[in-house]
């Protein structure tokens, strides 16, 4: 298994705006982008709980793409956040996996 940290997803080069990726053992795996809770005020990719989830699904062959964000007041709209992460994944990913590849897309195109 496999862990990269702190991939940035836009040009600022911030850690609010970081992915970590967990990467499974296996060639072929489904991927699940989480995003953190917290109401847009609080929260981060790496709370000490939330990586427990990560690896548990990593360990049954699920990668798992988990990123910071934005807060309120800097960042009003979640959702953008949320477009910002899917678009870089599918433009940097969009090689791998087919199925992941085809789910971000139809995200970015049903959004943009």
């Amino acid at each position: 298994m496999e862990t990269i940290e702190n991939v940035f997803y836009t040009s600022s080069k911030s850690l609010s705006q970081a992915l970590d990726i967990y990467l499974p053992d296996c060639e072929s795996f489904p991927v699940f982008i989480y995003f953190h809770g917290g109401g847009i005020e609080y929260g981060r990719k790496d709370d000490e709980r939330e990586i427990v989830f990560y690896e548990n699904l990593q360990k049954k062959g699920v990668a798992v793409i988990s990123a910071n964000y934005r807060m309120y007041p800097e960042a009003a709209y979640k959702f953008m956040e949320g477009y910002s992460h899917c678009k870089y994944v599918h433009e940097t990913y969009e090689n791998g996996n087919s199925t992941f590849a085809d789910m971000v897309y139809e995200f970015i195109i049903k959004y943009n």
